[in-house]
């Protein structure tokens, strides 16, 4: 790249000047100008020199002498002022056209479609699944019932299951969801209800996620054990298995 020679001397302190062309330096030695710092000019953008009121009252700011002539030469106004005489004038009846229409339509078609992705089911399985590994990940634990544990395992015993659990070997991960008690060998989840559990926006909950792990693994059995009414009954066949443990 070529040195910038288009320099002088200031007249009035002798500091250097540069100038970006021969034509302007030519005008600074016809003018005789001073450097900035004599001229007291230390800041050109907006300085408070060069600036001028919309006729909506609004302060526009130039960067230079120039632009603020060029400006007040055609009268310019602001961009708020700009956009709301445009709209006057801007012909709009191509949206009236089938065509136009058409496209519009196709386009919110695509749109929630593009939507509806990150809500589908496959989507949330997997957005699920990740946040448990993460927790695992951070080192928390998930919170487990320890009487549930013992009531899952006493029932596996009397009735031939092995039930996995939060106290043996931790609680199996399906649908995005950690099961309470599950026999990997004979397929059958067992679900251990609190009395929060009763809470209808609880029950809904579980009654949506019950669903899920259904479809999922299609079990034999999906076990569920109310504490609070002291119920046990299988999910998928509508029965009460008698007798209950706990009376």
């Amino acid at each position: 790249m070529q040195e910038n020679v288009w320099k002088k001397n200031c007249p009035k302190c002798g500091r250097e000047q540069s100038y970006c062309s021969k034509r302007v330096l030519g005008i600074s030695i016809l003018k005789n100008t001073q450097c900035n710092k004599c001229r007291g000019i230390k800041n050109r953008k907006h300085n408070g020199i060069f600036q001028r009121i919309c006729k909506c009252g609004r302060i526009l700011k130039y960067t230079c002498r120039q632009s603020l002539n060029l400006a007040k030469k055609h009268n310019s106004i602001c961009r708020k002022c700009a956009a709301t005489k445009s709209v006057k004038y801007r012909d709009n009846s191509f949206t009236k056209s089938n065509e136009y229409r058409e496209k519009m339509s196709k386009s919110l078609q695509l749109a929630r479609k593009c939507s509806t992705r990150y809500s589908s089911e496959e989507c949330r399985e997997k957005l699920r699944i990740a946040k448990l590994n993460q927790i695992r990940k951070l080192g928390t634990q998930h919170t487990y019932n320890p009487n549930a544990c013992q009531f899952i395992d006493e029932y596996g015993r009397k009735n031939g299951y092995n039930f996995r659990h939060a106290m043996n070997g931790g609680e199996k991960i399906i649908a995005g969801y950690s099961l309470d008690g599950y026999d990997e060998n004979k397929n059958v989840v067992f679900e251990y209800d609190e009395p929060k559990h009763n809470a209808p926006s609880v029950k809904k909950n579980d009654k949506l996620r019950e669903q899920r792990i259904i479809k999922k693994i299609k079990p034999n059995m999906f076990i569920r054990y109310n504490e609070e009414f002291n119920k046990l009954y299988d999910v998928i066949s509508r029965k009460e298995l008698m007798p209950c443990l706990r009376q």
